[in-house]
C-alpha cells in the first residue's frame, strides 16, 4: 500500500491557484477557489475584505489589465497543516511606465473540500500575526455538527 501525504490535499489547490494566477488564467484560478471564498487583506494598501470567488477574480482581472506580466513568486512554506498553509513570497512585474516592482507578501490559505475557502494577506514583518491568524482559523470539532462558512474557527 502506498503512503498518502495528507498535506497533499491542502497543497494541490494552493499550487493550482498559483499556476492559474501566474498564467493569468481565470478558469484554472477559479477551479481552486470555493464559491464562498473570503479574502481579507491586512496590508495598509490592500484589498480590504472581499467575499466570493467571483468578486476576488474580478479584482485579479483588474490587476492583470494594469500589470499584464504580474506574477507570484512562491518563496517558502512557513507553516502547514491539514487545513491550510502560511506561505511567504512576492508578486512582481513591470510597471506600465517602465521599471520593475516587487511586493513581498505572507499569505494564509485555508482549504476545505479540496478548495481554498479563505486567503488572508499580511506584510512580511507581520508574520507573527499571520501565524496567529492561521492558528485561530484551525477547524474546531463541533458537537452540534455545524460550522461557520469557512469550516474554521475565528471570525469571518
Amino acid at each position: 500500500m502506498l503512503a498518502v501525504d495528507p498535506a497533499a490535499a491542502t497543497h494541490r489547490p494552493i499550487s493550482d491557484f498559483a499556476l492559474g494566477l501566474n498564467d493569468h488564467d481565470p478558469v484554472l484560478s477559479r477551479a481552486a477557489l470555493a464559491d464562498d471564498l473570503v479574502v481579507r487583506d491586512h496590508r495598509p494598501a490592500g484589498l480590504g475584505l472581499l467575499e466570493g470567488a467571483e468578486v476576488y477574480l474580478a479584482s485579479l482581472a483588474a490587476l492583470w489589465r494594469l500589470w499584464p506580466d504580474d506574477h507570484l513568486r512562491r518563496g517558502f512554506v512557513i507553516a502547514q497543516d491539514l487545513y491550510g498553509a502560511v506561505t511567504a513570497g512576492s508578486s512582481g512585474g513591470t510597471l506600465p511606465e517602465g521599471g520593475t516592482y516587487e511586493r513581498l507578501i505572507v499569505i494564509v490559505y485555508i482549504v476545505a473540500g479540496g478548495r481554498i475557502t479563505r486567503m488572508e494577506f499580511f506584510e512580511p514583518e507581520d508574520v507573527d500575526a499571520a501565524l496567529a491568524r492561521f492558528a485561530e482559523l484551525r477547524p474546531r470539532a463541533s458537537t452540534s455538527g455545524s460550522a461557520d462558512r469557512n469550516g474554521a474557527g475565528g471570525p469571518p
